[in-house]
């Protein structure tokens, strides 16, 4: 079968990367998308079909790296796990977030792992951190984004999901890009952004703008996060790490107040001990 056939059939395709190509794949036509690699490339993949299925038990995309001149990787996919709701608990109420074009933005963010991996040799010249990957794949979506769609909703919703994610889940602090991505949507409009034709320009301009938060900026960071959402224990730490709790307030306040409205989310901000500064507690 041809692959323009199997294509129609499958959903298997290709898209560009700066450097190189990658291979979009249900997860269940993984034999089919073997076929469409070198045998060199194919004995990387040889015998571990059984554990991706594993792995992307609950996963809607996954992306698996390859050594190879041409490929730079294949992006899994199972559309059945793709979420299109998000749901956070706070207090005792329930907020839902709507995600739209999600499967597309789960795709533009696994080829920006693909385009990391690929500027680790030419703009980082070393390898990259788990996290230092991540936001390099957030920041490949703005770009996207920015490129083609016509305004910034989408970029506002991944911005949304990662702050979702990690006040619902301490465990997904290792995805928590919400610093870099609010230097990015400050600091570049739809304009700037798309007078970058290639991604690799547009990750300089940022690293030039020396805002990439430190190691000790995160920690303190998802120190504060976590005693914010973490399960109360029972001594009140109220001020606890207040010298990042302006910072923290900043990056929320976005998806608290998409949520939940201005009015509740300085109410809710207010009532989690979250100061502007000086113990300032913020205003309506």
């Amino acid at each position: 079968m041809s692959l323009s056939a199997l294509s129609l059939i499958s959903g298997l395709f290709w898209v560009e990367l700066t450097s190189k190509q990658a291979l979009v794949c249900p997860i269940q036509y993984f034999d089919d998308c073997l076929q469409q690699l070198s045998l060199d490339t194919r004995a990387q993949l040889s015998g571990i079909h059984e554990q991706l299925v594993h792995d992307m038990s609950g996963r809607s995309v996954m992306v698996l790296p390859l050594k190879d001149e041409r490929v730079a990787g294949l992006v899994l996919t199972a559309p059945e796990h793709q979420l299109y709701t998000q749901v956070l608990h706070l207090n005792t109420e329930i907020f839902e977030f709507t995600l739209y074009e999600q499967e597309e933005l789960s795709l533009w963010h696994e080829m920006g792992h693909l385009e990391a991996q690929d500027l680790a040799n030419s703009v980082f010249e070393r390898p990259l951190t788990p996290f230092e990957h991540e936001w390099i794949a957030d920041c490949f979506v703005i770009w996207k984004v920015a490129h083609h769609k016509p305004n910034f909703t989408l970029a506002w919703q991944q911005y949304h999901r990662r702050n979702i994610d990690v006040m619902s889940h301490m465990a997904s602090l290792s995805h928590w890009t919400v610093p870099v991505l609010w230097t990015v949507l400050k600091e570049f409009d739809l304009q700037s952004l798309r007078s970058f034709i290639h991604f690799k320009d547009f990750l300089q301009a940022y690293l030039d703008l020396r805002a990439l938060p430190s190691k000790n900026d995160l920690f303190e960071l998802s120190g504060l996060l976590q005693q914010t959402f973490a399960v109360k224990t029972s001594t009140s730490l109220p001020h606890y790490l207040y010298w990042r709790k302006t910072e923290l307030t900043r990056y929320l306040r976005p998806t608290l107040e998409a949520l939940m409205g201005e009015d509740k989310a300085s109410d809710w901000i207010n009532s989690s001990n979250l100061y502007l500064k000086n113990g300032e507690k913020t205003r309506k």
